[in-house]
């Protein structure tokens, strides 16, 4: 194996094309597995997931069967430091590689190189441009997280661990460590 200690992750668009390809097509079936990927925490995949057998036992059962840890932000290691559920990075990759791919291969090589050296001058030349030190989309994100937080209120519960309601139905058990 090239990489044994790498993580294995699931492109959730391709797992849902697999999901309307067995039979699962509904908008609502759609909406309830992504609502079920995006989930940040197990209670809220837990809580879709209740949501989709309530509407689909067969659909709730075919996902039940993937390994949560390769499609479920919530079970993401967090050694990778990266929640991406989609695949995109490397098919713009393989479409920027189209021309070069039928060249020799020190052609293709350098053509791929001083496609990636353009790429890279490019987007620095955009960071350049951002205010602060966060690129402009996780500062709305940050922004967002901050508003939400500030309903929120942290109670000690001992050593690193704090718990966090969010309104009267919404608890949770924050770890530091």
């Amino acid at each position: 194996m090239l990489f044994p200690n790498a993580e294995t992750r699931h492109c959730v668009r391709h797992l849902h094309s697999n999901f309307k390809n067995v039979g699962f097509r509904t908008k609502e079936l759609k909406d309830l597995l992504w609502k079920a990927a995006r989930a940040s925490t197990t209670r809220e995949f837990d809580n879709a997931m209740d949501e989709l057998r309530k509407i689909n036992q067969h659909a709730y059962d075919w996902l039940k069967k993937k390994n949560p840890t390769h499609w479920l932000r919530s079970h993401f290691s967090i050694r990778s430091h990266s929640d991406m559920l989609v695949n995109n990075l490397s098919e713009s990759f393989n479409k920027m590689i189209l021309e070069a791919r039928c060249k020799p291969i020190l052609t293709m090589i350098e053509t791929i190189r001083t496609k990636i050296m353009l790429l890279i001058v490019k987007k620095k030349e955009e960071a350049d441009k951002w205010k602060g030190i966060l690129c402009p989309k996780i500062k709305k994100k940050l922004d967002v997280n901050i508003k939400d937080s500030l309903r929120c209120v942290p109670s000690y519960a001992g050593g690193d661990k704090y718990q966090v309601e969010c309104g009267p139905s919404s608890q949770h058990v924050v770890d530091l460590v």
